[in-house]
């Protein structure tokens, strides 16, 4: 077998040289330009953009067994250089091969379920040398009255992938305040000098599969040593000054400055350093996000950007975090000049992460900020004070200190904000942060606001909006508890609902006699839990082809997973119900819900509240099944009740209409909650907006 199996590569192999003599390759859906003995992956035009990595990623079919993989690897004089968690493999080829040549011959041997080149990022920064005597983001986002709230707490974990950090910075590691930001993994043993990598024990005391990880893990290296000081990387400012802005120390009786979750004479948020080399590698991002989401962190921080076409193991491993582990995924959406393109960088384009563009100083879309569709919101991008090494005093503006511009720095602002809200309710989910944010952002700019009849508030160029701050952890301090159902769509993730009730025990019913309540769901997803474990999706619910939906059971004390169920559902419906067994935790869905056959339930509605944005009044119409009181609320943000349209109201059976005034309303979000026999049977999001913005 092995012989068959060696004459098949020689046969292949020949048989590639004449086609890979061309300058032009195809890999799926991404096309690569060779120049001068060099591959580069094409833009939209066909031009050279990202250099091509002398690493390639392969994730090998189910059934290939090791044996097989080795003598790939002999044939074909790689070096294996890492596997992950998800199964996808890194291998780097001898200098003097083509990488194209390779890989082809892996995709050729039909062992391989993926196998992707690999290129060359930029870290989305521009050195400013502009000297400012104060932070200016800070009162353009408003971090000062957040700071009245909060702080930031040493129980969030910020991860920072980066080119490294200087952990022993005065105002990021242990200096004269003896504290410190840096995330430290206490399951590992300390090492004997804090400052010296090679000081540890040399063990794996974790078990995580990383030797000595105290302080975060060099994958460029493959070593333990993070810092970001020459000569352990170049240049030697981006992660430092990244990492400051999110976390440094805050009200520490230095000359630094403050980072938004930096603490206030004590720890804030902890910054865990997860370092990736002085320009970011695919091959490596990967297995940076599943170190951050399996060593605990809450929020990735990323600075990158990585072309413009998804890279499947990267797409894994975001789902992965996101799904899986509920990490918070931030990345600066891209400077044009470094990201060569006007629209929305990879991986900021995917639709779980954070994609954060740039404003300047007038809140106006910063001139090299990326911008399109994938945006979701902006921060101050132009002359960022933050934390650098002191490496170079003369281009700093003080020692340890400078400026930049780039969305590179509007990334981390978002990551810390995000740091704030869960220091204030360490229930929030990653979706719920990214609703909150969405709803409490500052419409700056003058742009279109209702582009997109889809994304209501949403703009091309900002996202929803600049962040504001105070806003965010105002409104995530009083933001409904997560309950104990997650209905998570994994391809669109902004489509969740929660439950009604108590805590879901294996083998009993759902009591949705104490509502949390008011209940915060999606303007794209109207889900409801009722009696007897089933959910209804009302009307106007609709699903992308293939959809898949998983039901989580959350403890709603501690905020745990305590079991997802075990099959998902597919689906591709405009109406229908989701059926849960929370004994066998199976989930079964059917379109075409006939209210009629719904024993449990009394209230059925034709339809949400219309019209929907309204300026002076919207109606809901409902229909009560049986003589039943009734009793429909409006809330603020805030959780503040603004109106009572209909209060412990009997029907007959018959259909209603309640009606609300609201010409004496501010404009914004409202949150319309509908209750029966003090149960909550449904609560949707209201958007009242000005007469002159209604169409």
């Amino acid at each position: 077998m092995k012989t068959k199996f060696l004459v098949l590569f020689i046969v292949v192999f020949c048989s590639l040289s004449d086609t890979l003599a061309q300058n032009n390759y195809t890999n799926g859906n991404k096309e690569y330009v060779k120049m001068q003995g060099t591959w580069f992956e094409a833009d939209s035009f066909g031009n050279p953009s990202f250099e091509v990595e002398r690493v390639f990623t392969v994730k090998f079919l189910k059934g290939v067994t090791n044996q097989q993989k080795d003598s790939l690897y002999t044939v074909t004089n790689v070096r294996v250089l890492r596997t992950n968690s998800l199964g996808f493999v890194d291998i780097e080829i001898q200098a003097s091969d083509d990488v194209v040549q390779v890989i082809q011959e892996y995709i050729n041997c039909g062992f391989c379920k993926v196998a992707e080149l690999n290129i060359f990022g930029s870290y989305t920064f521009n050195p400013n040398d502009a000297e400012f005597p104060f932070q200016s983001h800070h009162p353009l986002i408003s971090t000062p009255l957040a700071w009245d709230i909060d702080k930031g707490s040493p129980n969030v974990i910020i991860a920072i992938l980066d080119n490294g950090v200087d952990w022993d910075h005065e105002d990021l590691g242990l200096g004269a305040d003896v504290y410190q930001n840096i995330w430290l993994n206490n399951l590992e043993n300390d090492w004997l000098d804090p400052n010296d990598p090679i000081s540890g024990d040399n063990l794996d005391n974790d078990g995580n599969g990383f030797i000595d990880d105290f302080k975060g893990w060099n994958f460029f290296d493959d070593d333990n040593n993070t810092n970001n000081i020459p000569p352990n990387s170049t240049p030697f400012f981006h992660g430092t000054h990244v990492a400051g802005i999110a976390g440094a120390k805050m009200n520490n009786s230095t000359i630094g400055v403050a980072g938004v979750a930096g603490g206030f004479g004590a720890p804030g948020a902890r910054l865990m350093i997860v370092k990736m080399g002085s320009t970011p590698t695919s091959s490596i991002l990967d297995d940076a996000i599943l170190y951050a989401a399996q060593n605990g962190a809450h929020i990735i921080s990323l600075s990158l950007c990585m072309g413009q076409l998804p890279i499947t193991s990267t797409d894994e491993a975001i789902k992965e975090a996101y799904l899986e582990y509920g990490v918070l995924i931030v990345c600066s959406s891209g400077n044009t000049i470094m990201c060569g393109s006007p629209n929305v960088s990879y991986p900021a384009s995917n639709p779980h992460v954070v994609a954060v563009g740039g404003t300047d100083a007038t809140d106006q879309l910063w001139s090299d900020s990326q911008f399109g569709p994938a945006q979701e919101i902006a921060a101050p991008a132009v002359n960022i004070l933050s934390t650098t090494p002191d490496i170079s005093p003369s281009q700093n503006h003080l020692p340890f200190y400078n400026f930049l511009d780039g969305t590179s720095m509007a990334s981390p602002q978002v990551s810390g904000v995000a740091a704030l809200m869960l220091s204030v309710n360490s229930c929030l989910t990653n979706g719920d942060i990214r609703l909150i944010l969405h709803e409490t952002v500052d419409n700056v700019g003058g742009y279109n606001y209702n582009w997109n009849a889809d994304l209501p508030g949403h703009s091309q160029e900002l996202g929803y909006g600049r962040l504001n701050a105070f806003n965010a952890v105002q409104a995530a301090v009083s933001f409904p508890p997560s309950a104990d159902l997650l209905l998570q769509n994994t391809i669109s993730p902004f489509s969740r609902a929660y439950t009604t009730g108590g805590k879901i025990e294996a083998g009993q019913d759902v009591d949705n006699s104490q509502p949390f309540g008011p209940f915060i769901v999606s303007s794209r997803t109207y889900v409801t839990m009722r009696a007897g474990n089933e959910i209804i999706l009302s009307d106007g619910f609709e699903t992308e082809t293939n959809s898949e939906f998983y039901a989580f059971i959350f403890d709603p004390i501690t905020c745990a997973p305590l079991c997802k169920t075990s099959n998902s559902g597919n689906s591709n419906m405009d109406d229908g119900y989701v059926s849960i067994d929370t004994e066998t935790k199976d989930i079964e869905m059917e379109e075409d819900i006939n209210t009629e056959e719904i024993k449990e339930a009394s209230i059925y509605f034709s339809s949400h509240n219309y019209p929907n944005p309204f300026t002076d009044h919207t109606h809901i119409d409902y229909y009560v099944k049986e003589n039943v009181p009734v009793n429909i609320s409006v809330f603020n943000v805030y959780g503040q009740k603004v109106a009572t349209l209909v209060n412990n109201c009997s029907h007959p059976t018959t259909e209603s209409t309640a009606t609300l005034d609201a010409r004496n309303m501010s404009s914004g979000i409202y949150y319309c909650t509908i209750q029966s026999g003090g149960k909550v049977i449904e609560t949707f999001k209201m958007i009242k907006v000005d007469g002159n913005k209604s169409h």
